[in-house]
């Protein structure tokens, strides 16, 4: 397991992991979706890539769907994002999709706030995906 974060986060994540006692073979790693330079933990192979609340802002949509990508189409992993829906309008799943993947809900919402998605290199689902825009 590798967690990562952007540079400011690290010594929080470290505290953290250490606090739940995470174990010898959890890692904590720099990387910082706007800096591909630090992307070297995605050099290894993942089987699954776990984002929460990681589109919160417009800026960071890009950066997002760049590691999704590079972590899902040119890695082979499959990843669960939380995301808000206040947050993370219709120009984010657009850049998903220009980047090959695709999208669909892991499980329905339950409130107005957040949403699970199940993110793969296009054209892995077979499911039909729910449209976003219903929400907005």
């Amino acid at each position: 397991v590798v967690l990562t974060d952007a540079a400011d986060h690290l010594e929080l994540l470290r505290t953290n992991a250490a606090r739940n006692d995470a174990g010898p073979d959890v890692t904590v790693e720099l990387l910082d979706w706007k800096d591909e330079a630090t992307w070297a933990p995605l050099n290894e192979p993942f089987d699954f890539v776990v984002a929460t609340d990681a589109a919160y802002h417009p800026s960071l949509h890009a950066p997002l769907a760049d590691v999704l990508k590079r972590a899902c189409c040119d890695g082979g992993a499959r990843a669960l994002v939380g995301v808000t829906k206040s947050d993370t309008g219709p120009e984010f799943f657009a850049l998903l999709r220009d980047r090959g993947l695709e999208y669909r809900f892991a499980e329905p919402p339950e409130d107005d706030y957040s949403a699970l998605l199940a993110v793969e290199a296009a054209p892995e689902f077979d499911a039909v995906r729910d449209p976003w825009e219903r929400w907005q």
